[in-house]
This record gives C-alpha cells, sequence and structure tokens, in this order.
C-alpha cells in the first residue's frame, strides 16, 4: 500500500508540477539627440526541463519565444528624440506534463543602442554600426515567476543617451554615456579610425 502511495505521489508530482514566466504591460521613455542614435529592444522568455541521461552533467531540452519591441520617436524642439517603448499585451510561457522534471523559466530584455552616423570599419565592416547592448538578464528558475521590469527601467527611464568618441592613433575608443556621464559598468568599444577625421569611419548604407 505505501508503494502505491509512493508512486502516485511521484506521479502526480510529475504530472503537476509546472514552470512558467511572465511579463506584464509597461511603458518607458527615454532620450537622444535627434539623427544621432538608433534604438532596438527585444523580449526573450525561455521555459527548459531535464532530460534524464546517464552522464555526470544535466542535459535540458528548451522552448523559446521572442519579441521585438516596438519603439516609437519623437522629436521635440529643444534637438531632442523621446523614444517610447511600451510592451501592450502579456507575455507568458510556461513548461509541464508528465516526466519533465526539473521545470525552469526566465525572461529578459535585451537593449541595443546603435550608431546612426559611424561604423566599426574594422576589416571593411563599414555598414555595421557601433553599437552597445544593455541586458537585463534573466535567470532559469523553478515555479511560477513574474519579470521584475523596474531593474530594466532604472537604466533607462528619462535617460539622455549619446556617444563619446576619444580619437587615438590606431582607433577611436567610444564610451556609452548616460546625461552625460559614463556608464561605469558597461565597457568601451572601439572602431576604426577615419586619419582624415580622426572620428570613425561613415556608416554606409
Amino acid at each position: 500500500m505505501k508503494a502505491i502511495i509512493l508512486i502516485a505521489t511521484i506521479f502526480i508530482g510529475f504530472n503537476t508540477f509546472a514552470a512558467s514566466t511572465i511579463v506584464h504591460p509597461f511603458k518607458t521613455e527615454f532620450y537622444s539627440n535627434s539623427g544621432d542614435l538608433n534604438f532596438s529592444a527585444t523580449l526573450q522568455q525561455a521555459c527548459r526541463y531535464e532530460v534524464p541521461n546517464w552522464s555526470d552533467s544535466a542535459e535540458y531540452k528548451t522552448n523559446y519565444k521572442k519579441y521585438d519591441l516596438p519603439i516609437k520617436n519623437k522629436k521635440l524642439s529643444n534637438g531632442l528624440t523621446r523614444h517610447t517603448l511600451e510592451l501592450k499585451n502579456t507575455k507568458y510561457l510556461e513548461v509541464k506534463g508528465l516526466f519533465k522534471p526539473t521545470k525552469e523559466c526566465m525572461s529578459e530584455i535585451v537593449f541595443e543602442i546603435k550608431d546612426a552616423k559611424y561604423s566599426v570599419g574594422w576589416a571593411n565592416q563599414f555598414k555595421r554600426a557601433i553599437s552597445f547592448k544593455i541586458w537585463d538578464l534573466g535567470n532559469f528558475r523553478g515555479g511560477d515567476t513574474s519579470f521584475n521590469i523596474s531593474k530594466f527601467e532604472r537604466q533607462v527611464e528619462n535617460i539622455v543617451f549619446s556617444f563619446k568618441y576619444y580619437p587615438y592613433p590606431s582607433q577611436v575608443t567610444i564610451f556609452l554615456m548616460a546625461d552625460g556621464e559614463k556608464i561605469s559598468n558597461l565597457l568601451s568599444t572601439s572602431a576604426a579610425i577615419n586619419s582624415k577625421t580622426q572620428m570613425p569611419y561613415r556608416l554606409k548604407r
């Protein structure tokens, strides 16, 4: 009898335990000097479960969903452009089912800022814009989880973004600026220098 109860408990556990991740609607605004930068944002969700194997390392099967988030741009009279990033509908992903142990889910936002004028230039990459990414990375977690947008909002809300260029003999070093200050936790990047202008090479379309 105890064995039957134990088997039933395991069966119910495998069948009912699930993991999920949810992102509720949000809206945030930020700024840049008109014509200088382009922005994009992607919401990524993933759920996984462990696949039984005979090795020492865990193996997972993962399901992904990806959403490009719309950004509306409005030029202002002060020379800035206001960018409005908005998720209008709730996004939800889950994993459940029989014999799917160690179920976990996550959500994250990838926010990319691209130069509208200058290219990387290295190895003739004149069509590739100088860019930075701000990652609000998620971690796989069990149970039902809700994405906390506040950390991402603290990084972008009402911020005026810009690039700062420092020419050197062999390259241009670029920093991402927030309200005129270097973002301390983000590394600089570099671009090939145009010796005539002491700036990166212009971006080719």
